[in-house]
């Protein structure tokens, strides 16, 4: 019987013979080895040590990033070493290979759930995957190990997702500003600093000789710029790990801001509403809200959202400013946790639209925005597997929808849309279930921001970073890196690895 270990140490000593022979390596080198090789330090034979030691020193350290202990994957690791050796020999084919080969990918555990719905029963191994408030250590825990695995396995390209991201990060202006937008006396613009990751929302007011809107329109340079909200301050004031805001509206007589920001990642905003003309705040801070804010015509009142235990936006409120926030009345309350509340502003003016939909189904109501306590209208009733929305033209309404006999009913234009944004847990229940599956030795990641609302982090030069991760993925999936080391260096940029796949939230 021949002894693999024997075998694999004979092929790793006649490879550093030729290539690392007489390397000397002082005693803070040797120590920084064993910090990066922990427990599998000890594992290691003399020869294989020196091999590792060599690698390290050359900037290789990544190959012995998340090793599992000793006696996980020992006969693997070794694969890698011999491999090793012989890239410091000069031939490289099979490094990245063999280095994968040693990772071990996280094993979600199967806790089966049994789900009733419509007549139907199904059983979900990974339901406990869902944790709508995130706070679940199993499922922190799990979501962590993916990314650290994920980590692991990109580990060699780490340089190159750098210098994508310093290339694309040098081709933004990164002092910039939005086209402005003339409404009721004012530019409205957002700007972007040199430096900052968030939007400043601005105005200037339209000079008093202007002439009527036109393509043409800009905000005049010698009217002095009003800052609205910046996003950057707040950010920084309250200093927030994450920060996004949902919403920025003005009233309809352009005298006060309301604007809803979301401060923890979760998608729960808090509304605040400030008189522009002396920066006071108006109400005390209402929190848990989905977003979405419309003012009436009548400058004091608003409508908001507020999300359920499944954080599924599903009651509209009405607020007015001056009384109580325990004093705000309920205009419409989704009962069918299958459908989810959004609200918008006719671009007409005159109607508050209150949108209610599922994955397949949607129905329209809408309150006169000059007559903000009156009751919601439906414009027509759901239907299942029927989806529509709604653009206003001014015209005659009855109470029951569209006056359809009059001469004035000028026109209501239905729409179907999808939005095919999904939570977290589906591509986790999926990828966990792939790991379940899988035979061969194909790459599997899961990538998921932990901080971030739909998973995905805020700023404009923090997303060039993912951005960056994702091309180098896709350069080393096919086979695009770099793979000869240059003349007279034991280093060299890392091998492609074998065909991979992905799942990236």
């Amino acid at each position: 019987m021949v002894n693999r270990k024997n075998q694999t140490a004979a092929v790793v000593m006649g490879a550093v013979a030729g290539a690392v022979g007489g390397f000397v390596l002082g005693r803070s080198q040797g120590c920084h080895a064993r910090r990066v090789l922990g427990s599998n330090y000890k594992w290691m034979t003399a020869e294989e040590r020196q091999v590792a030691r060599s690698l390290i020193t050359h900037g290789q350290g990544h190959i012995f990033k998340a090793w599992p202990q000793p006696g996980i994957n020992d006969a693997a690791k070794r694969r890698l070493l011999a491999a090793a050796a012989r890239h410091l020999s000069g031939a490289a084919e099979g490094l990245e290979e063999e280095r994968l080969s040693v990772l071990v990918p996280p094993r979600a555990n199967q806790q089966p759930k049994e789900l009733h719905m419509h007549n139907d029963l199904r059983i979900d191994k990974f339901y406990w995957l869902r944790d709508d408030a995130r706070k679940a250590p199993a499922v922190l825990e799990y979501l962590k190990a993916e990314n650290q695995y994920t980590a692991a396995a990109m580990a060699d390209t780490v340089k190159l997702q750098d210098e994508l991201y310093k290339e694309m990060r040098g081709r933004i202006k990164e002092e910039d500003t939005s086209v402005a937008a003339r409404y009721q006396g004012y530019y409205y613009y957002t700007r972007a600093e040199e430096g900052q990751q968030y939007a400043v929302h601005c105005r200037r007011a339209v000079p008093a000789r202007a002439g009527p809107p036109s393509e043409a329109d800009e905000p005049s340079p010698d009217a002095p710029e009003e800052v609205l909200l910046d996003e950057n301050k707040r950010k920084q004031q309250g200093k927030h790990k994450f920060y996004m805001v949902g919403c920025c509206e003005t009233s309809p007589d352009q005298k006060l801001l309301a604007w809803t920001e979301d401060t923890k990642g979760g998608e729960k905003y808090t509304l605040h509403i400030r008189d522009l003309s002396n920066g006071k705040e108006l109400i005390d801070p209402i929190p848990m809200t989905s977003g979405d804010v419309v003012w009436a015509n009548d400058n004091a009142t608003l409508f908001y959202i507020v999300k359920d235990h499944l954080d599924r936006p599903y009651k509209v409120l009405r607020h007015t400013i001056g009384s109580p926030t325990s004093y705000d009345a309920v205009v419409y309350e989704e009962k069918d946790e299958a459908f989810y509340v959004s609200i918008g502003r006719s671009h007409s003016e005159q109607l508050i639209l209150i949108q209610i939909g599922s994955a397949v189904t949607s129905e329209t109501c809408y309150i006169s925005a000059n007559d903000p306590t009156a009751r919601p209208n439906v414009i027509l009733p759901r239907i299942n597997d029927v989806e529509y929305s709604v653009s206003h033209h001014p015209g005659k309404l009855s109470s029951g929808g569209i006056d359809s006999s009059s001469k004035d009913a000028t026109g209501w234009f239905i729409i179907t849309h999808r939005d095919p944004r999904v939570g977290y847990w589906e591509p986790a229940k999926f990828v966990a279930r792939l790991r379940e599956l899988k035979t061969n030795n194909k790459l599997l990641l899961l990538k998921t921001e932990l901080s971030a609302g739909h998973f995905s982090v805020t700023g404009r030069f923090e997303r060039l970073k993912e951005t960056a991760f994702e091309y180098a993925f896709l350069l080393k999936t096919a086979g695009m890196l770099n793979t000869k080391p240059k003349p007279g260096s034991a280093s060299s940029a890392a091998v492609p690895g074998p065909n991979t796949q992905t799942t990236k939230l």
